[in-house]
């Protein structure tokens, strides 16, 4: 999607692209879901968060399994799911804040 909103936006003239979408947001998001990546992460960057798609399914579908089968989670997991959860809200609130014109 971050590469999408990009291209979209190039295409549309829109400059100061980097401002609109938050690449360095989203790539500490993905890195703080998949730690073993960060070094692909800041070598590639957004380019290719596609060839990540399946390892990031794979981790969600997983910790759905294991939350419905009532299997307790490890402390280091329930750590890293309230970081992700933080910096999504964080990143919701920044940009909702940014969305908002004053006298409108």
């Amino acid at each position: 999607m971050v590469a999408s909103a990009v291209a979209k936006s190039l295409a549309s003239g829109l400059e100061n692209v980097d401002k609109l979408v938050k690449l360095d947001a989203a790539n500490k998001i993905l890195k703080a879901a998949l730690p073993h990546q960060s070094e692909y992460i800041d070598e590639y960057g957004f380019k290719g968060y596609h060839y990540l798609l399946d390892e990031l399914e794979e981790k969600l579908m997983l910790a759905l399994r294991q939350t419905l089968d009532g299997e307790d989670l490890d402390q280091e997991s329930i750590s890293r799911s309230a970081k992700i959860i933080k910096m999504v809200k964080e990143i919701s609130a920044q940009s909702e804040a940014a969305s908002v014109q004053p006298g409108g």
